[in-house]
């Protein structure tokens, strides 16, 4: 995922001098790496670019194996730590972004009418139905599979776009009906403002899910309470301003 540059190297032994700008690798080193090897067929090093693929750590590799007698941690250890640590943060980052809508949707319920607050109600219902269908198993398959691609990704999150317009717009047709049925011709504009607001939750699928990956627990939380309080705050400020819906 990430390309770096590393400094020069060249094999010089531990008796001879190198410059300031590359490092030495020594007699020990080179036998490990079974350079001496490559100095009999040829390879010396000049003119070669050399690419290291790094694919994070594998705790089960065999160098890792020998432990100390008494280790203060062990590998279970580490993976109990870490999976509570990942708890936590998600607990934490989902219990206050309740709370704060608890709070909230308290302050909305004293400012805006009972029938504007039912309207809400009402498309809220729906606008969660919606969500539900827009998921279908996208998020937890890129979190599964280890294997994919950036090419995956893409085509994953461009399948995921196609999604994202094609509910969109079938919500924005669905409020017509709805309309109808609770004999309110309300539920057209708001239902076509909330199909662009189930736009941009569909395509946030992919991103989150992507993140989640990477363990990006700390991102999402903060992510997650900063969304929940500046929309909440902006709808407040509106209804205070005399706005409904």
């Amino acid at each position: 995922k990430a390309v770096s540059v590393a400094k020069k190297l060249k094999l010089y032994s531990e008796n001879e001098g190198s410059a300031s700008n590359e490092m030495s690798i020594s007699d020990d080193c080179c036998n490990m790496l079974g350079i001496d090897a490559l100095k009999k067929e040829g390879y010396l090093g000049q003119g070669m670019t050399v690419a290291v693929i790094d694919n994070e750590l594998d705790v089960e590799h065999g160098n890792f194996s020998g432990q100390p007698e008494n280790p203060k941690y062990s590998k279970n250890d580490v993976k109990n730590i870490s999976i509570k640590k990942a708890a936590f943060i998600n607990a934490a980052a989902n219990y206050s972004c309740v709370i704060l809508q608890l709070g909230f949707s308290a302050v909305l319920a004293r400012i805006l009418l009972p029938e504007d607050y039912g309207v809400i109600g009402v498309m809220t219902v729906f606008t969660t139905f919606f969500s539900v269908l827009a998921n279908m198993g996208i998020g937890t398959a890129v979190i599964q599979n280890k294997e994919l691609s950036d090419y995956d990704v893409s085509n994953i999150f461009t399948f995921n776009l196609y999604v994202a317009v094609g509910l969109s717009i079938i919500f924005a047709i669905f409020s017509v009906p709805l309309s109808k049925f609770y004999g309110n011709s309300v539920y057209i504009p708001i239902g076509c403002l909330l199909s662009v607001s189930l736009f941009f939750s569909t395509m946030n699928m992919v991103p989150n899910a992507l993140l989640m990956k990477e363990k990006k627990f700390v991102r999402i939380g903060l992510r997650m309470i900063t969304t929940t309080v500046v929309s909440s705050g902006i709808a407040i400020v509106l209804a205070k301003l005399g706005l409904k819906y």
